[in-house]
């Protein structure tokens, strides 16, 4: 029988408590917060032949957590407004506010409004690693994007849910919409309305296969966030969680 070297690695855990204070306009609520809590984990990895690495390939690790990100490779937030994130290799986030039943974009940063961060996977033989993310959320609106190799990965609780993302990427001051169907998003139903993404729908399962040669590092870079696009992203909301994990297998 073929051996097989079985990796678990949990590359890193984003706990998000999403708290929405007060019934309102979906993402653009003022009083939308989500705390972050972060926990490292550790790799089991008997053989030694694959690592990860949080400082941009600095140090190699069996083990990783929050502090071992840089500013260049993470950013954490300690408390989220819900944002639209556009599914593609070099995301567009935007978030916004309701005035009234009018909309405005304003700029969106992570380790603000969502949380951002970039790990990278080696292995020092040549394999085909799968990676098979773990995501949870116990609110409709969370999301996670994993990006890999110019690939792009939604999951989210539902994957019979859709929305269409804000995806204007110009001055920022310039993006205006009116909710005038009173649906808690921006959509082509509206009076007027920001441009929009193509229909977006999540996956909750699946894995990710991924290609290495030895000792050639491969990125792996990670949003996590509510979507405010989302049309359940609104109302009032008991603090709820938000995580992702990933085991890989050799």
């Amino acid at each position: 029988m073929k051996k097989r070297s079985l990796i678990s690695a949990v590359a890193m855990l984003i706990v998000s408590a999403i708290v929405l204070t007060s019934a309102t306009y979906a993402w653009f609520a003022s009083g939308s917060n989500a705390y972050v809590e972060t926990i490292s984990a550790t790799i089991t990895n008997s053989d030694g032949s694959i690592l990860l690495s949080a400082d941009g390939g600095n140090q190699w690790l069996s083990t990783i957590g929050q502090g071992n990100f840089t500013a260049s490779t993470g950013t954490f937030s300690s408390a989220y407004a819900p944002v639209s994130v556009t599914v593609a290799p070099s995301p567009v986030v935007v978030g916004g506010q309701l005035d009234g039943s009018n909309f405005q974009a304003v700029a969106a940063t992570a380790g603000n409004e969502y949380t951002e961060f970039t790990y990278k996977l080696k292995t020092t033989v040549d394999a085909t690693v799968t990676c098979a993310p773990t995501f949870t959320t116990a609110v409709a609106y969370g999301y996670a994007l994993v990006i890999v190799n110019g690939q792009t990965y939604l999951y989210g609780s539902d994957s019979t849910r859709t929305y269409n993302p804000i995806t204007t990427a110009a001055d920022l001051s310039t993006v205006v919409g009116v909710d005038s169907n009173n649906n808690y998003i921006m959509d082509a139903g509206d009076t007027t309305c920001p441009a929009l993404g193509s229909t977006t729908q999540p996956t909750n399962a699946g894995t990710i296969t991924i290609d290495t040669t030895a000792n050639n590092p491969v990125d792996i870079r990670v949003l996590v966030w509510a979507e405010g696009q989302d049309a359940a992203c609104h109302g009032t909301v008991n603090a709820q969680e938000i995580a992702i994990g990933f085991s890989f297998t050799k």
